[in-house]
């Protein structure tokens, strides 16, 4: 299984540790799972890191970041994100374009 929940878990600054306190998944679960070492995973398992990460299941697998859901973007990466698009009118307004 490929997943997210490495990227996830840093952008809420937890540590493994942490993450399977708040999850009730050992650790060491976690660490195969960063690692892409468990190809099934028990849905309970997934619910708990899922509702410990603030994401629905889907979210913790492999997909673009530019995919995930506002609730799974750090507040700074969701500043940077409106930031481009706010750029990116200011520019097409100062051309005369349309934003």
């Amino acid at each position: 299984m490929k997943s997210k929940i490495k990227e996830l878990r840093k952008m809420r600054g937890l540590t493994q540790m942490e993450l399977s306190e708040l999850s009730g998944v050992h650790r060491r679960t976690i660490q195969e799972w960063e690692r892409g070492r468990i190809s099934e995973a028990k849905l309970k398992n997934l619910t708990a890191v899922a509702e410990a990460l603030e994401c629905a299941i889907e979210d913790l697998f492999e997909k673009p970041a530019n995919q995930l859901p506002p609730q799974c973007l750090s507040d700074l990466e969701a500043c940077d994100l409106r930031e481009e698009v706010n750029d990116g009118c200011s520019r097409s307004e100062d051309q005369g374009e349309a934003p």
